[in-house]
């Protein structure tokens, strides 16, 4: 009895004790669960004939506003922005725009009202007045997407206009708006029962107008008229938090159309210009431009002679230019000046001729350069005297003559290759600079058919814009060993004076059998259309054309595939962005709604797909989107979550 009655009051104990240490409810009480509630408007909510600019709204329980810049969304758009602000249990907002007439107006504070305690959503709440005779009930929603990958666009303003008209994007202020979500997902409230047209504007400027070339923007052809129907909703009643008591049917009214699609998109750099340009090292001079151009520019040296005195290396679309300069008596000076013509644009956005007297100065210069080595040369014969001091003259000799032996110098080149080569990577060798004497009389190509190598036959090619590197193309055989051999001093750079050592590496390649096979079929194709795997990551792995509706990718690697598909409508080998001063829209983008698990020695094809089956903002994969949806604001049982940590913590588990 004695231990029962002990065992009791140390129970009790422990429950008093777990009572007063309960975070968030010193007096042991229970969580408040119970979101906000208004207790009234004024205005009063759908008011009409409003003329007062100043609005309260008064709650139940004190409470906050969460990003009130990114939630709380009001329409018609105002210039002078709104002053909305908590005063305890009230939010007050104040108006400074004229009130427009015979106008439905709303505050759209979606889910940013919550309780100041816990943090309870109060849920979507749209305050809405009129300052006319009736109140302009419709909605219509919908999303917007990047065009080029289908990914939501969070926190871009959604507007609308009556006047139909495509002028109407870029001198009028937009009627109605809103903000995308993080789903990328607009609602716009407050509507009349006439026709619109939808656009979406990253509004750098705040004109409410299409107004500047680096403006993200989309827009539908789509004309539509408002409307609403009547719904069935299935709600349940619980019993408790796991059981279900009762399953209602609540009807509800659904507002049409609610999956408009917008695909926005901005033409990049579009001023021409050069952005930047520099000598990093003696015998390179860089430009760099803001655009691709369609031509080199014209160059020439002003102190040097320029005919002839350059290796050219650039991107294929001409915006970064390397000048090589292989003769030392040139790149040796200090100094270089040239003149530069090439396309610019002017002020007024006009592409015309222009040219530039550029002065190339190098980081360091040459005498720089020279006192740095041989300051480096005279640090590391000081090492070499410390060393040798501290050997034996006779014991060591071996040692000793190894330090003094002079380092020798070579040419770097470095090759892609290694054991268990991919067969669709083409075998390359790049350098640091431009070199002479790359051909295939000094590099050879060995292979084993059985136990002996023997050269085998390949071709040579160097890289179109870049003369550093060099590709190797031959008909490689898996499961044979190969062997790549250079002969020492065959190949030369001319603005090092260094030759490249004796290199030698073996590789070999994947047999076929470790490779799948992926056959992607499309119904309706067109010309341009452009399938690209993607890697589970959503990263491109492979892009192919299609020929007659279907492509075949072969050597594929096993692993899980997505499959994104692009008209490449202009047929130049990239996705284009919309363009709206000349009227283009962004080239249409899509994907498969699943993916592919691709295993070895295994051929998959697809169906016929239909890229109109599955709504574009259905079909690229949650898990290969980049921009996850923010998680829903719920409200926690905490009381029952306290009280089965409390009971779990707590009972004793009865004696057997």
């Amino acid at each position: 009895m004695k231990e029962f009655l002990r065992y009791c009051t140390t129970a009790t104990a422990v429950m008093l004790l777990a009572a007063c240490a309960s975070i968030g409810t010193p007096d042991g009480g229970p969580y408040d669960e119970t979101p906000p509630r208004i207790t009234s408007c004024h205005p009063e909510q759908y008011q009409t004939n409003v003329k007062a600019k100043k609005i309260t709204i008064d709650f139940d329980e004190f409470i906050k506003l969460e990003k009130v810049s990114e939630k709380v969304i009001v329409s018609p758009p105002q210039k002078e922005q709104p002053e909305i602000k908590v005063i305890g249990k009230r939010i007050q907002i104040q108006l400074f725009d004229t009130l427009l007439e015979n106008t439905t107006y709303t505050i759209d504070f979606g889910d940013a009202i919550v309780d100041n305690n816990e943090g309870n959503p109060m849920g979507d709440f749209c305050y809405t007045f009129s300052t006319g005779d009736q109140i302009d009930t419709m909605q219509v929603g919908g999303y917007v997407l990047d065009a080029s990958n289908l990914e939501p666009i969070k926190g871009i303003m959604v507007g609308l206009h009556s006047d139909l008209s495509d002028s109407a994007f870029t001198t009028k202020e937009f009627e109605r708006v809103s903000r995308t979500d993080s789903r990328g997902y607009f609602s716009i409230k407050g509507l009349a029962q006439k026709e619109y047209r939808v656009y979406a504007l990253q509004d750098m400027d705040q004109t409410l107008t299409w107004s500047q070339a680096g403006e993200t923007w989309a827009s539908s052809d789509v004309v539509f008229s408002p409307s609403s129907e009547q719904r069935i909703r299935l709600d349940s009643m619980m019993y408790d938090t796991i059981n279900i008591d009762t399953i209602l049917s609540v009807p509800y009214t659904h507002y049409l159309p609610d999956d408009l699609i917008l695909l926005a998109s901005v033409k990049k750099n579009v001023m021409q210009y050069m952005e930047k340009y520099e000598r990093t090292q003696l015998n390179r001079l860089s430009l760099y431009f803001a655009m691709p151009a369609d031509t080199l520019p014209v160059v020439q040296g002003l102190d040097f002679n320029s005919d002839s005195a350059f290796i050219i290396e650039t991107s294929p679309d001409f915006d970064s230019i390397q000048y090589w300069i292989p003769d030392t008596l040139i790149s040796f000076k200090d100094t270089l000046t040239m003149s530069v013509r090439y396309m610019a644009h002017d002020t007024a956005g006009v592409l015309k001729e222009k040219t530039d007297t550029l002065m190339f100065i190098p980081k360091k210069t040459r005498a720089r350069i020279l006192a740095e080595e041989k300051t480096k040369a005279e640090d590391n014969q000081k090492r070499i005297e410390k060393e040798i001091k501290k050997l034996d003259p006779v014991e060591d000799s071996v040692k000793i003559m190894n330090l003094l032996r002079p380092t020798k110098k070579f040419l770097n080149l470095t090759t892609n290759l290694k054991n268990k080569m991919d067969l669709t990577t083409v075998v390359e060798i790049s350098y640091k600079e431009p070199v002479f004497g790359v051909d295939t009389a000094n590099i050879r190509i060995q292979y084993t058919p059985d136990s002996v190598y023997q050269d085998m036959e390949y071709e040579l090619y160097q890289d179109e814009w870049n003369p550093r590197v060099f590709y190797i193309y031959g008909a490689w055989r898996p499961g044979l060993k190969y062997k790549m051999l250079i002969d020492s001093a065959s190949v030369y750079d001319m603005s090092s004076g260094l030759y490249n050592n004796k290199f030698s590496q073996d590789f070999d390649f994947q047999s076929e059998e470790e490779y799948s096979i992926f056959t992607v079929n499309v119904a309706n194709s067109k010309p341009g259309y452009t399938v690209t795997m993607l890697n589970n990551s959503g990263e491109p792995y492979r892009s192919q054309k299609l020929e007659n509706g279907t492509t075949t990718f072969f050597y594929v690697k096993p692993g899980t595939y997505w499959v994104r598909m692009w008209d490449d409508a202009n047929d130049n080998g990239v996705w284009d962005a919309g363009d709206w001063a000349l009227g283009t829209k962004p080239e249409d983008t899509w994907y498969m709604d699943r993916n592919f698990e691709l295993k070895a020695n295994w051929e998959s094809e697809t169906e016929y797909w239909d890229v109109n089956t599955v709504p574009r903002y259905k079909q690229k994969a949650e898990q290969i989107t980049k921009q996850k949806a923010d998680k829903e604001k719920t409200i926690k049982n905490r009381n029952m979550e306290r009280a089965q940590e409390f009971k779990d913590r707590y009972t004793v588990p009865r004696k057997k």
